[in-house]
């Protein structure tokens, strides 16, 4: 935390306690996380720690094992699917103040990717 970017990328070898990890990340520090399942545990003690960055950022968790498919166009279409998910489940970045005008049109894009046409996903993910 002391040394973040605005965006990072985790990666971890096959077994290697990545979604163990991950999911215990992102509920720490997603909005809509499960403070509870911290309780008992030593991070509360660090309250400054916890004041800062306990359920302030919204986080994008996105499992791409779900992602599997004979073609490109396949694929294309379950990641249009699952990113649509993905901002689904944000809903809460609808009516942020925090997004500008751009990333509203954006996020809305994002919404509505499952519903390109199929095989065309990919055209769509592409631009911009």
């Amino acid at each position: 935390m002391q040394n973040s970017a605005k965006a990072n990328l985790i990666l971890c070898p096959r077994h290697g306690g990545k979604s163990i990890d991950l999911d215990m990340l992102r509920q720490f520090l997603a909005i809509d996380g499960d403070p509870s399942l911290f309780d008992g545990l030593q991070i509360l003690q660090e309250k400054d720690f916890c004041r800062q960055h306990m359920g302030q950022y919204p986080v994008l968790y996105l499992n791409l094992k779900t992602v599997d498919a004979e073609d490109f166009d396949t694929a294309c279409d379950q990641l249009a699917k699952l990113l649509s998910d993905t901002a689904q489940s944000m809903s809460y970045l609808a009516a942020s103040e925090k997004l500008s005008e751009y990333d509203h049109t954006q996020y809305d894009r994002i919404l509505h990717l499952a519903e390109v046409p199929q095989g065309a996903a990919h055209s769509d993910l592409s631009t911009k």
